[in-house]
């Protein structure tokens, strides 16, 4: 059992491409609702998960399955600081259906 595994739902941002060596890394953002708030975290897939993130449009509503991971860093003020992301394992894009409440 991994138990460092997270399923999220949101719609995604336009992804970029960027060769590494011979791999290929998509990186994009998500962007879920938590009740009233719209938050962000980052993706990144590798090679043939990567250019099925590449051939979605911006906006499309995915489910995203990986593992949470921590990116520590200086940033250019020189504080020290980290970001969350998601290293895809899975993606699966879903069909949006709207209920009219009256």
């Amino acid at each position: 059992m991994n138990t460092n595994e997270v399923t999220l739902v949101g719609r995604i941002a336009q992804p970029e491409e960027k060769q590494i060596g011979h791999s290929t890394l998509v990186t994009a953002g998500l962007a879920f609702v938590d009740g009233k708030e719209t938050g962000w975290i980052s993706l990144t897939a590798w090679n043939e998960l990567g250019k099925s993130l590449m051939s979605l449009p911006k906006g499309t509503m995915v489910q995203v399955t990986g593992r949470l991971s921590v990116n520590n860093y200086t940033n250019r003020e020189g504080k020290k600081t980290s970001k969350l992301f998601i290293k895809i394992h899975s993606i699966q894009k879903c069909q949006v259906s709207y209920t009219l409440i009256a």
